[in-house]
């Protein structure tokens, strides 16, 4: 497009579908591009307008910012910093807490346990239907449940690594179980709320 004259080129994401990064692979890395790019959800509002000839005017533009940092976490891995809200020597404090944080919890998960089940393994969610696991069995004698402590691993991660391709406003995160067509059926297991603009993990005890 831009051997063509384009002086920008917008990229639309199918219709249900997230924005994720664009990016060159293998020989394309070495193309020098001179024109901005970029990629945006799917709107039918703004589609129907330009299909019917609408003009739809489009900005882009270079905001200087010094807010972007990188740090190394306890155990020797580059991480993103966030992006600061306003100048503040607190916000650095905050993401070393955050980070050990992490590590901690990476710890526990990484103890060795009895029976691991997997309900999600990098499942799409995204919208008010979420995600839907199906069948999932728990070890069960008939009588009783053969397990004494729970714990659940939530890990929301974003569609690459980087943290702006993350949802840029929190969401509410519910998990509801139903077992049969019991009056359980829709019972609620847990409820989070995502980082802003961010991945997130956490583990949450369900049974003790």
């Amino acid at each position: 497009m831009q051997n063509s004259g384009s002086v920008g080129v917008i990229v639309v994401a199918n219709t249900g579908e997230a924005i994720h990064d664009m990016n060159c692979q293998n020989t394309e890395c070495s193309t020098v591009l001179n024109i901005p790019a970029t990629m945006v959800p799917y709107d039918e509002r703004i589609m129907t307008f330009a299909r019917q000839g609408g003009l739809v005017n489009v900005k882009f533009q270079t905001t200087q910012s010094d807010n972007f940092y990188l740090a190394i976490d306890r155990k020797g891995r580059l991480q993103e910093m966030g992006w600061l809200l306003y100048p503040n020597f607190n916000f650095f404090t905050w993401q070393a807490e955050g980070m050990s944080f992490l590590a901690d919890l990476e710890d526990q998960i990484a103890q060795p346990s009895d029976v691991v089940i997997n309900v999600f393994n990098r499942t799409r969610m995204q919208g008010e239907n979420g995600a839907f696991a199906g069948n999932v069995k728990l070890p069960w004698d008939g009588q009783r449940i053969a397990f004494s402590k729970l714990t659940l691993d939530l890990q929301l991660q974003c569609p690459s690594t980087t943290d702006r391709t993350c949802a840029e406003w929190d969401h509410t995160v519910h998990l509801f179980v139903c077992c049969d067509d019991s009056a359980l059926c829709g019972m609620e297991l847990g409820r989070w709320i995502s980082p802003y603009r961010r991945y997130g993990k956490t583990l949450s005890m369900l049974v003790n």
